[in-house]
């Protein structure tokens, strides 16, 4: 199986993204396609703040004569409405793996998908399969590791929400009823490492979006025992 093949900007948004959600969807199919072109694979989508949402694919060569095309579809939420060509790669024996989604809107819900065509053909020779994939407004997923030098390692997808002015790190220990604010941060931040957990406690955490009026929405709790 090849790596992913991203810059080296994107290649981090991508570890982020594998961090909070793993990769996602399904082994594509090629639609008529023969053994030298193949259609892409594991097509995933994870919003990554201010750069958009990242799409990507298990990567694979596109031959001379070929084109890749990754699509856009609305499916509900706030609009604009119908289907964009995001990115039209060409081939030559390249090899793809990802390209940024700029013009998405917070709330809304999308289908992508990628195909490759023959250059002046119209009908696809190979297609990946569908991923459905939903703008969340609020921040999401959020996930407790213990960290590489020590302390708790935290992770999460941002809201998507343009007002946003910050994020507050939440904390309590196990049996206290109210929230610590550990840390304020950007509002497209989407990781913490919480290097003042002491050892051997358990603790929940959660992280709160806030636009300048204090309202916003929150991620889920998790538990973790600090090492």
């Amino acid at each position: 199986m090849r790596k992913f093949v991203l810059t080296a900007a994107m290649g981090l948004l991508l570890a982020a993204a594998v961090a909070i959600a793993g990769i996602g969807g399904t082994p594509a199919e090629a639609n008529g396609g023969t053994a030298a072109v193949q259609a892409p694979n594991q097509l995933m989508a994870h919003y990554t703040g201010p750069l958009g949402v990242l799409v990507a694919w298990q990567s694979l060569v596109v031959p001379s004569g070929h084109k890749l095309v990754v699509y856009r579809n609305y499916v509900s939420g706030p609009g604009p409405t119908g289907q964009t060509v995001i990115a039209s790669l060409p081939g030559g024996d390249r090899d793809w793996g990802a390209v940024l989604d700029q013009s998405t809107t917070a709330g809304a819900t999308y289908q992508y998908h990628a195909s490759i065509y023959a250059e002046g053909s119209d009908s696809a020779v190979a297609k990946s399969q569908e991923f459905i994939y939903h703008v969340s407004v609020k921040p999401h997923t959020l996930s407790a590791y213990r960290g590489r030098d020590g302390g708790v390692d935290l992770r999460w997808t941002p809201g998507a929400h343009p007002k946003f002015v910050k994020q507050l790190v939440l904390r309590r220990p196990a049996g206290a009823s109210s929230w610590t604010t550990i840390a304020e941060i950007g509002p497209r931040n989407w990781k913490y490492l919480d290097t003042t957990a002491e050892s051997g406690t358990k603790y929940s955490y959660r992280v709160k979006a806030e636009k300048a009026t204090g309202k916003g929405g929150q991620t889920n709790r998790v538990k973790f025992t600090a090492p």
